[in-house]
């Protein structure tokens, strides 16, 4: 490799690596946050009770089909003998 080149090739490095390091700390310069948290439990506690207080009594499960093969497996279950009689 000749001298030229492998200047060029360090070069091209360092401008790589001071790229990223500019654009990652330009990413850390935002102060504000996005979205407010919450300052205090009681508020966390307010927001979960409206989140699972909004699903009431709903079940999803109600009317979940009967997908489970071993139900099925034997269609005489409910018949019982005895067989000593």
């Amino acid at each position: 490799m000749s001298r030229n080149h492998m200047i060029a090739f360090i070069v091209a490095i360092l401008i790589a690596v001071l790229g990223f390091l500019y654009l990652n700390n330009q990413n850390n310069r935002i102060s504000s946050p996005l979205i407010s948290s919450p300052t205090s439990t009681d508020a966390v506690k307010q927001n979960i009770e409206q989140g699972v207080s909004s699903f009431g009594s709903v079940n999803p499960l109600r009317e979940k089909p009967n997908i489970n093969p071993s139900d099925n497996a034997n269609p005489l279950k409910s018949l019982k003998t005895n067989p000593f009689e």
